[in-house]
């Protein structure tokens, strides 16, 4: 029997089909490893069953093994012309479609390779399936789940004694719609922002009207909610800011971004993407070194990873040692950055505010917020000078609430934790109106000095 080189060699036309067979199949093989590399995920769930599939690396071996029949059946065939003997491989756009697919490939695998091998804790952020009302409790009051938002009020109900409006915020009644000729003030900020009986943005609105800075006509409202950081701010302002056309945007974030949780922000707040644009996203951050790419590429915006290098090093257990900050410094002063830059895209006015303190009591602790309170109010005044210093870069203007509040003489004015104001603590029963807040008409006032420079009277 002949070997099957002999066969190959005694026939040309046999030679001929195995080279091209050879061929077909080395091209084919390198589109299933891509596929299966990119596209293939590692678990498929059916109803109750649930199929996991593994890559084995002796995988990317088979188009070695048919660019060697290629190899042989073309050395053993010499009586075939050149362009034979070569196969597909005499058509310019094959070897050179092989050399761009190897030089893409080869690092990409090798990068995913070593990056396993790494301590780097990569995550991303979930992709919004449904917009589902169910409730969840933050600080003791019952809100509404939100994938993107992670929570927010519930339209209709009432918070610590004030109503929530249509619009989803602790404020009087605003009609979206903006009037001809009205300029708009819109307040966002955490828990301090949508506190009062009434909040500071009344107290504003009632500055604003009664004495308009350029003699024209003014309101202005709130959209604060309680324990929000800068990053859910930045998303509110991306969702729901742009469509209210304001004109000028207060921006007061801080207090809970440096306050410590099982996980960041960033890893629990969804993306909503289109169909096409959630079928990539799944397939780049199925591998590694798609997850690495996405965090070298989008660097926060919309804060699609978040590489943490230290949780990997610190022992698995559920106490507070081993919680992490809700929103990095890192990641706070790009926050900030980004305010400026969208509020400004928007044709508004940003106004940077810091908020202030007094000595945090224990019980902060104790509420696993911080691991001390020395360490809480080093890291209150860290972000607050990060405040300041993006309000001095980006030459915005600043409302230094913590500076104009610094004094003994505003001691009376902060609440039992020492980070609210007034009459945070018994607001639930408090009638709207009832109290004098020096603390929050204190806010408003530096706020509407700062609208007032901005806007001089206008000439008569």
């Amino acid at each position: 029997m002949k070997s099957f080189t002999q066969r190959l060699a005694s026939s040309p036309a046999a030679a001929r089909r195995v080279i091209l067979a050879a061929d077909v199949l080395f091209l084919l093989s390198l589109v299933f490893v891509a596929v299966w590399r990119t596209l293939v995920r590692d678990t498929w769930v059916w109803g109750a069953f649930t199929v996991h599939v593994r890559w084995y690396s002796n995988m990317i071996w088979v188009p070695v093994v048919f660019l060697l029949l290629h190899a042989v059946a073309s050395y053993a065939a010499e009586g075939l012309d050149p362009a034979a003997q070569r196969g597909l491989f005499r058509y310019r756009f094959v070897p050179r479609g092989v050399l761009v697919y190897l030089a893409c490939m080869i690092p990409l695998m090798v990068a995913d390779h070593v990056l396993k091998r790494t301590d780097l804790d990569i995550k991303v952020a979930p992709i919004v399936l449904d917009k589902g009302g169910h409730g969840v409790e933050h600080h003791g009051r019952e809100m509404l789940k939100d994938p993107e938002l992670l929570w927010k009020f519930e339209p209709g109900s009432t918070v610590y004694g004030g109503k929530v409006n249509s619009l989803g915020f602790r404020e009087r009644e605003v009609d979206p719609r903006k009037r001809p000729g009205v300029r708009r003030v819109i307040c966002l900020g955490d828990s301090v922002t949508a506190q009062g009986r009434p909040g500071y943005s009344q107290y504003l609105h009632e500055m604003l009207t009664n004495a308009p800075p350029d003699g024209g006509r003014w309101e202005a409202f709130n959209m604060g909610v309680y324990g929000y950081s800068s990053l859910q701010g930045l998303r509110l302002l991306e969702l729901r800011v742009k469509a209210l056309h304001p004109d000028v945007v207060t921006v007061s974030f801080g207090r809970n971004d440096h306050t410590l949780k099982p996980s960041t922000d960033a890893e629990q707040m969804a993306l909503r993407l289109s169909p096409f644009r959630q079928w990539l996203y799944e397939v780049v951050c199925r591998r590694t070194v798609g997850r690495v790419l996405l965090y070298a590429l989008d660097r926060g915006h919309r804060r699609t990873v978040v590489v943490d290098k230290t949780r990997a090093m610190r022992p698995v257990k559920d106490e507070v040692e081993n919680y992490v900050l809700r929103v990095s410094a890192d990641e706070f002063r790009y926050n900030m950055r980004q305010f400026v830059k969208e509020i400004r895209a928007m044709g508004a006015l940003p106004i940077l505010l810091t908020a202030p303190r007094r000595k945090i009591p224990e019980n902060y602790v104790i509420g696993r917020v911080c691991l001390s309170t020395a360490e809480f109010e080093k890291g209150h005044d860290e972000y607050m000078e990060i405040v300041r210093q993006v309000a001095r870069e980006t030459g915005t203007r600043l409302a230094d609430i913590q500076r104009v509040m610094a004094g003994p003489e505003w001691d009376d004015c902060f609440a039992r934790d020492a980070i609210h104001l007034d009459c945070y603590d018994q607001e639930w029963d408090m009638p709207l109106g009832s109290r004098e807040q020096r603390g929050l008409r204190c806010i408003a006032r530096e706020i509407y000095a700062a609208i007032k420079d901005a806007y001089p009277p206008r000439p008569k």
